[in-house]
């Protein structure tokens, strides 16, 4: 029942949560004891357990909540509330796409050799505030070595790549100090055959919320794990993801300077009084390390000041500014100035000497963006540091809700 049975939620006629009711209230294998600070489950209550949660679902017109019942029991008895409360700013907002709908996407299955398990690949604009995993594999466990990886708006690098499952969950040592239940993190099951998981299968199930640590994405997220060291380990998964967003995006890139290619350079008004010399590099972003990113292109590296302008939308409420640049050596750092304007540095303390591509990104507030339709560039390589590189220069323009 906590699996075949669905909660389903459907605002201003967007169904946007659709998942099962175990694992949407935080354990998926069994109605274990939950206290997350957004949804729990009191597995002890007079009368049966008792699945509550917290999230916030603003919607601007109407809003329905099923129980879908997909399993091949009969549903002969119980109760559902639903609290509801009129108001007309969140209303507003949502209507204008200031505030995200709730949303909560689950899938479930075999994993795949070679393959991360996606918790949520989407185009559109949100944060990622937390999921539900329940896990099932080898009884070694090793399927727990699976590391997470992050990429936001189309970058190749991942914001956030992790070392393995139960780290991401905030735990250690394949969970080995039993099952527990936090507010932001826990491990509510942990099954092996005698206690309910099939023959010589090991169940696990985890969730973690990331309300302080959300993951905001203008663009699109993929955000997926590992099953295993190299995605080696079968299992079979179920997740839910859940993040408040919209499908419009909100960032968009808007133009592209290709250092060391001369048309480009000149057309940005590329400038430097050493620029570097203009050198081949054939290697990899970090990341999936079955399937690596391979790039083979031209970068500079330099410890002189270099300056050019870029296109943004005037309509702009900011700008990220993203570099690609050989990382082999770590601690890059540069003063930066937008139209004159003085801002922080950019320092980048990443380096791989091996899987040597970098994407990273810099904000430029809109106090130095907003109503421009180019901005200059000038950034000027720290004496302390190692020569500043770069392969290329992209302007993603931001608009408010973003």
């Amino acid at each position: 029942m906590l699996q075949g049975l669905r909660l389903r939620a459907t605002f201003d006629g967007e169904r946007t949560v659709d998942a099962p009711l175990g694992e949407f209230f935080g354990s998926g294998h069994a109605t274990a004891p939950v206290r997350a600070l957004m949804y729990g489950i009191d597995a002890e209550a007079a009368g049966g357990p008792v699945l509550t949660s917290w999230w916030p679902m603003p919607f601007a017109r109407n809003a329905k909540v099923e129980l879908y019942n997909g399993s091949d029991t009969a549903i002969t008895s119980g109760t559902a509330e639903v609290t509801a409360a009129p108001s007309r700013t969140h209303a507003q907002a949502v209507a204008s796409g200031d505030a995200g709908r709730f949303r909560a996407t689950s899938h479930a299955g075999p994993t795949v050799p070679g393959e991360s398990w996606d918790f949520l690949a989407t185009a559109g604009t949100g944060k990622f505030a937390g999921v539900t995993h329940t896990m099932t594999g080898e009884l070694n466990r090793n399927y727990l070595e699976g590391d997470e990886r992050v990429y936001v708006d189309g970058a190749r690098t991942p914001q956030i790549h992790g070392t393995g499952t139960e780290d991401f969950y905030q735990s250690g040592w394949y969970f080995n100090r039993g099952t527990y239940a936090q507010p932001f993190n826990g491990n509510p099951t942990h099954l092996g055959p005698p206690t309910g998981c099939a023959a010589d299968r090991d169940c696990t199930g985890t969730y973690r919320l990331m309300i302080h640590d959300a993951v905001p994405f203008t663009q699109a997220i993929d955000f997926d794990i590992e099953h295993g060291f190299v995605n080696d380990k079968q299992a079979d998964y179920s997740s839910t993801a859940y993040w408040y967003g919209e499908k419009e995006a909100t960032g968009a890139k808007t133009d592209t300077l290709d250092v060391g290619d001369p048309k480009s350079e000149e057309a940005h008004g590329y400038a430097s009084d050493a620029p570097g010399d203009v050198t081949g590099l054939d290697s990899v972003f970090e990341g999936d390390a079955q399937k690596p990113l391979r790039l083979t292109a031209d970068t500079r590296a330099t410890t002189a000041p270099v300056s050019f302008t870029l296109r943004v939308d005037r309509g702009n409420a900011g700008v990220e500014l993203r570099r690609t640049s050989d990382q082999a050596a770590p601690y890059q750092r540069a003063a930066v100035r937008v139209d004159g304007k003085r801002l922080p540095d950019w320092l980048q303390p990443l380096g791989n000497a091996e899987r040597r591509w970098l994407d990273d990104t810099y904000q430029i507030p809109a106090s130095a963006t907003a109503g421009k339709r180019q901005i200059t560039v000038t950034l000027a390589p720290a004496a302390d540091a190692p020569p500043w590189s770069a392969e290329s220069y992209e302007a993603h323009s931001l608009r408010d809700g973003g």
